[in-house]
């Protein structure tokens, strides 16, 4: 596991549940897996659950590119996915993408691997900003 800011996608963890999104026929099938078998004492789950609950927030409204990347140049691979699927009906799963997030910030794995970061205010805001989307 390797992170190297509190942004979205700078996470190894992150830009793989991004990849399997990516090589997927069927994108909404996986957003529905990741969100809805989210493990919380897993801390690859709790990436793709974000992943998928940033991809269903992008999908819906647009990429925020603040909360994503330290800068515009890795998200190529991301803008893509949603281009691709930007006609794809995420509706039902924003209930599911809201529950996570909730899920994430109360008790997880993730959340256990920022407490005691000294960026975690910024991760806590950013997540934050993420949810306020929804």
């Amino acid at each position: 596991m390797s992170r190297w800011n509190y942004r979205i996608f700078c996470d190894d963890a992150a830009w793989d549940a991004l990849e399997r999104l990516r090589q997927s026929d069927e994108a909404y099938g996986v957003l529905e897996e990741m969100l809805e078998s989210l493990d919380l004492n897993s801390y690859e789950s709790c990436q793709a659950a974000l992943v998928a609950a940033t991809t269903v927030d992008a999908i819906k409204r647009g990429i925020f590119n603040d909360i994503l990347v330290e800068n515009e140049n890795g998200l190529d691979e991301f803008t893509l996915l949603i281009v691709v699927n930007e006609d794809l009906n995420v509706d039902a799963l924003e209930i599911s993408a809201i529950q996570a997030l909730d899920s994430l910030m109360q008790k997880s794995a993730l959340l256990a691997q920022w407490e005691n970061d000294p960026e975690f205010g910024a991760w806590w805001d950013n997540i934050g900003r993420l949810r306020a989307r929804f």
